[in-house]
């Protein structure tokens, strides 16, 4: 293998595990955003709802 060939190979794997991360964490937040609107339209409490998952208040109400 060419020093040029183990550079590339170096590169897919970094994007690649760049890419799974971004993925991981997109996932994570739409699972935040999912859990968050259903517990508004539950009748949680804004405050209660707002503390546990960090979001803002325009986040929130986004939401709504």
């Amino acid at each position: 293998m060419t020093i040029a060939q183990k550079l590339a190979q170096i590169g897919r794997q970094e994007g690649l595990r760049e890419g799974l991360e971004k993925g991981r964490n997109e996932g994570r937040q739409e699972g935040i955003y999912m859990v968050a609107r259903h517990l508004l339209h539950s009748g949680a409490d804004r405050a209660l709802v707002k503390a546990s998952t960090q979001m803002s208040d325009e986040e929130l109400d986004r939401l709504v």
